[in-house]
């Protein structure tokens, strides 16, 4: 029942939100700007998609082929969309941790869980690092700091995740002695031993994924550009880049309010990409389209399993 409220809730906001968009940009600008549209680039955009979707999958196919020891592929496959499908509604797509970890099995339930969480660490170590440092550098005159100043704050947001990373998945470090000290034993041991088959990775596979995940940032990055282009937008690719990666930057931290941050991603969008002359009707209908590509797409994928899996019940 209370799930089924909060679903409800964050389904009006997402409402609220969207309409009021519409409303203050108008509705006729939209639908205009929308049949307007550079066809060319909208299909480059989902070629994009199609990649950047692809190497996601093959980020999580070596996780559960190296930490998991799952060889089938249809049930790997099966387990990344319904992870899509799962996170869709969930605060933080945290549903995707348990979305991804139901088709393998209760005995490895929380493995998987855990190795999900290395892999979402990752997208969010280089949303921090890069949207950070873009932020510093666009608010430098605002924040009324130097150069110097932004650089030593920059380094040390990269050395705390580092250190961080170290800590959770270094095999050298004993972390017991600290967390034995805020959790109880029986649970840190059920934690640090699945946590133990991410430490275990070789280097090579570990660079793979991280390398993956950086191929998939700027893949979403170079997608949102060329959905600007395709609605009309003029300017700098660079700027669009940077403007993507504040809008990825703001809504990694927004309180999860709505539906897979629909409405949010689409406000952030018309207030970063408006710094360098967007539109509100482009940037509004750029954000939406990459809703739509990116999480509403393979979520049909992901549903397909889950009621296919209903019926063999």
């Amino acid at each position: 029942m209370k799930r089924n409220l909060f679903i409800f809730v964050k389904i009006t906001f997402s409402v609220i939100i969207i309409l009021f968009l519409i409303h203050q940009i108008d509705y006729k600008l939209l639908f205009k700007n929308v049949i307007s549209a550079d066809f060319q680039f909208l299909i480059i955009s989902m070629l994009l998609w199609m990649f950047n979707l692809y190497f996601s999958y093959l980020r999580w196919e070596i996780l559960s082929q190296k930490t998991l020891e799952i060889t089938n592929k249809s049930l790997i496959i099966k387990s990344f969309f319904v992870g899509i499908s799962s996170g869709l509604v969930t605060p933080l797509r945290s549903g995707e941790y348990l979305g991804r970890a139901l088709p393998y099995g209760k005995e490895r339930l929380v493995s998987s869980i855990a190795v999900t969480f290395y892999d979402k660490f990752l997208t969010l170590f280089l949303t921090t690092v890069f949207g950070g440092i873009v932020a510093l550098f666009v608010y430098k005159n605002q924040l009324v700091i130097s150069v110097q100043t932004i650089i030593l704050i920059i380094l040390l947001i990269i050395l705390f995740i580092i250190l961080l990373g170290i800590f959770l998945f270094s095999p050298k470090i004993n972390r017991k002695s600290l967390i034995k000290r805020i959790i109880s034993a029986k649970i840190f041991d059920k934690i640090n031993s699945k946590i133990g088959m991410i430490r275990v990775i070789s280097n090579e596979i570990k660079l793979q994924i991280l390398l993956l995940a950086i191929l998939n940032k700027i893949l979403l990055l170079l997608q949102f550009s060329i959905l600007i282009y395709a609605f009309g937008g003029n300017g700098n690719i660079f700027n669009f880049f940077m403007a993507g990666l504040l809008v990825l930057f703001a809504k990694s931290y927004f309180p999860p309010i709505t539906i897979a941050d629909l409405g949010v991603r689409e406000s952030a969008s018309i207030y970063f990409f408006g710094m360098f002359g967007i539109s509100s009707q482009i940037a509004f209908n750029a954000s939406i389209s990459l809703f739509f590509f990116n999480l509403l797409l393979p979520s049909f994928i992901g549903v397909y399993f889950i009621l296919k899996k209903g019926k063999n019940v």
